[in-house]
């Protein structure tokens, strides 16, 4: 038990161990706020809530910069494009020292950020180096070995339930779909030569 959930789970050869990449789900549900569902599959830490925020956008957070907005909640159109974005949002947090529960939007970071160093910071600078963070992540995760059949859901998560979110089922395939596409990646949930090049940080072809 010491060795967490995907231990559990490998050893009892139950795929409803509630996990995504060895990291255990936490309380914020997919099926109450869909966007979850793709931001947890293929998040290159796993199932955490903390990098992008989600739940925050589908209760009515709005990064306007960046055109991420939820109109419903349930719905799973448009989420694997607006949680890709979030994610480049959200990666600057750790890169700033700034906590991630700090409702900023990224007109104000990138001010705060060119008062306090001098540099000429703006929100499609800040939003371009987000992106190149994050694709550096997912090919270091792509160099061990993960690709598009790690980005997955346990099934106890896909699972209708009774009560506020009853009846409702994010669909994934849907949102990876979106999601691999709004990035640039293959079907394989790889990053394309053509794409790190782009973020000039071609070298990181595998």
């Amino acid at each position: 038990m010491a060795e967490g959930v995907k231990r559990i789970g490998e050893r009892f050869k139950d795929d409803n161990a509630a996990h995504v990449k060895g990291l255990e789900i936490p309380m914020h549900d997919p099926r109450a706020f869909s966007s979850l569902a793709v931001a947890y599959a293929v998040h290159n830490r796993g199932a955490c809530h903390l990098p992008h925020q989600m739940y925050n956008v589908e209760m009515g957070l709005k990064i306007r910069e960046y055109g991420i907005i939820s109109k419903d909640r349930f719905s799973s159109e448009n989420k694997g494009i607006i949680t890709a974005r979030m994610q480049n949002y959200t990666e600057m947090f750790n890169c700033v020292t700034m906590c991630a529960f700090i409702p900023i939007k990224p007109t104000q970071m990138a001010n705060l950020l060119a008062y306090a160093t001098g540099f000429d910071f703006d929100v499609d600078k800040l939003y371009l180096t987000g992106e190149r963070i994050y694709n550096l992540k997912r090919m270091f995760n792509v160099k061990c070995g993960v690709d598009a059949r790690d980005d997955v859901l346990p099934k106890i998560v896909l699972k209708p339930l009774e009560g506020g979110s009853e009846g409702n089922v994010p669909d994934l395939e849907l949102q990876k779909r979106e999601y691999y596409k709004e990035r640039g990646w293959s079907e394989d949930g790889i990053p394309t030569k053509e794409k790190l090049e782009e973020l000039g940080i071609g070298w990181a072809v595998k």
